[in-house]
């Protein structure tokens, strides 16, 4: 009889195991269908969600606020901002504000978005530092001797450059940078050492940038490098021409190591 009882024993122990098998298959298999009903709800609502998002007005670009410009002509940034797109969500601003940021008179450019559908565009510009003449026409010059824009009022208050070239300009052209560091450096720099004023500035084309003051004298340099030290030139030689009695109209400090008194009406020279 005992061995009988140990057999009917082994079964239910292997009869039971069976069933514990079976029972987290099951488990196991309910899961992973719950995993793929979540994963295939959430691939469904996102993709909904995306397709009334497109199709729908909203999160549509409705506007588009253009700031901070005066310079710059208002089209010529809204022929570039369809590029940008249409959905908030994808809009190109770092390729648009690159492109905007080529324009002559933009400094720089930052697009923001104002959620739900407003595109902001703030525009800083080139500042305005000095009036070029040239060919009958006046110009608005940055610092760096970019062209921003033709001025027609010619009453503003910053110095002015005389360009003697013969053909116009027009935005995005750069004149001579050293002729516009000089207008904006010189005339204080005279008016403190040399107790006279600045008239007129002239840039000359493979000469140089001529200076001429108000008791008539001029000044030619080649660059606006060491500006101070030139002017401290200049009034030595004024000095020493009174008292040698050297009569000049013109200083030519081109090259500093060897300065020539110039008499512009008789062209004769002195070393």
């Amino acid at each position: 009889m005992q061995p009988q009882k140990i057999i009917r024993r082994k079964e239910r122990k292997i009869i039971r195991r069976q069933n514990q098998a079976t029972n987290r298959m099951s488990h196991l298999s309910f899961a992973k269908t719950s995993i793929r009903i979540a994963l295939f709800s959430s691939i469904f609502v996102l993709a909904v969600v995306i397709v009334v998002s497109v199709f729908s007005p909203f999160l549509k670009v409705k506007e588009i606020n253009i700031e901070g410009i005066e310079l710059t002509p208002r089209h010529q940034i809204q022929e570039i901002t369809p590029q940008m797109g249409k959905w908030m969500p994808t809009l190109k601003t770092k390729h648009v504000a690159s492109i905007i940021n080529e324009l002559p008179t933009v400094k720089s450019v930052q697009i923001t978005r104002e959620w739900p559908d407003t595109v902001r565009i703030i525009v800083s510009e080139l500042e305005p530092r000095i009036v070029w003449e040239q060919a009958g026409e006046n110009y608005l010059i940055s610092e760096t001797g970019i062209v921003l824009q033709t001025l027609e009022l010619t009453k503003v208050s910053l110095p002015k450059v005389i360009g003697t070239s013969k053909f116009s300009l027009k935005p995005g052209d750069k004149v001579n940078v050293e002729a516009v560091k000089t207008a904006l450096q010189i005339p204080n720099l005279i008016l403190d050492s040399l107790d006279t004023e600045v008239t007129e500035i002239s840039n000359l084309p493979g000469v140089g940038i001529r200076i001429k003051t108000s008791d008539g004298k001029y000044l030619l340099i080649q660059n606006a490098k060491n500006l101070e030290l030139q002017i401290q030139i200049w009034k030595q030689i004024i000095t020493q021409a009174k008292i040698k009695e050297i009569e000049y109209t013109e200083i030519d400090l081109r090259f500093q190591n060897h300065p020539v008194l110039r008499n512009i009406q008789n062209n004769r020279e002195t070393n």
